[in-house]
């Protein structure tokens, strides 16, 4: 399954403890019950709800891995920080030490992404690889031309506007591009359109199930006047395609 980098479901699933932790503490700290719920809501100050808003938002932009975190992740620190700040300083529920430990804590919570893998997804919204775009079971007519070796004929399984699947069936595994090479490809829409672009290789597959011997390609570049044709192709009638 593809999945996308576990830091991102680890923090947001921290970040909603910590958001629902707030009606918990005012139950913990004055004694209510669950019962006495207007009380709870009356306890909860404005700067509080605005930090359990930006905490939660936090956890929706890190379940979609958002290149929105690298601004939403620093403000939500800065807005926890002054809740705490004041309640630390004017507030007798904790003390300053309290609230700076909860505050550096809040903070570390964010180190996972420094980590590589979250840095280049945030860096480049291309490499959220788990997302998929709609896949069309076509078999369309394509040119594989290595920028080292000779041009190959084959057709594509499944294609989608982000990549496709190629088949190679018959073409001894040696043969087949390598993953991470990168070539040029044609499709042959009908005798009188070509659609081409440049790709790299994904995946190399051997037949299993329903899927063929094969590679999977990613498109890495397609000029805009050949991707607007190429959406509009995928979107059209099976007639364009089959």
């Amino acid at each position: 399954m593809i999945m996308r980098p576990k830091q991102f479901y680890i923090i947001a699933l921290a970040l909603i403890v910590i958001g629902i932790s707030f009606p918990l503490q005012v139950m913990f700290l004055y004694g209510h019950d669950i019962s006495e719920w207007a009380s709870i809501m009356s306890k909860i100050t404005t700067i509080n709800w605005l930090v359990i808003g930006s905490i939660f938002l936090l956890s929706y932009l890190h379940l979609k891995a958002s290149k929105w975190l690298v601004v939403a992740a620093p403000a939500t620190i800065i807005l926890v920080g002054v809740n705490n700040y004041i309640v630390g300083q004017f507030a007798g529920d904790y003390s300053m030490t309290q609230a700076m430990v909860a505050s550096g804590g809040f903070s570390f919570l964010f180190l996972p992404l420094f980590m590589q893998s979250s840095k280049l997804v945030l860096k480049d919204p291309k490499r959220r690889w788990w997302v998929r775009s709609k896949r069309y079971n076509r078999k369309i007519p394509t040119t594989i031309n290595p920028f080292v070796g000779d041009m190959v004929q084959a057709h594509t399984f499944d294609i989608s506007e982000t990549g496709a699947f190629v088949s190679f069936e018959g073409i001894p595994e040696e043969d087949l591009p390598k993953v991470g090479e990168r070539i040029r490809v044609s499709f042959t829409i009908n005798s009188m359109k070509k659609i081409r672009c440049e790709a790299v290789v994904v995946r190399q597959a051997d037949a299993v199930g329903r899927y063929p011997q094969g590679v999977g390609l990613r498109f890495i570049d397609f000029d805009k006047l050949h991707m607007k044709s190429f959406q509009k192709i995928l979107k059209s009638s099976e007639e364009y395609l089959m």
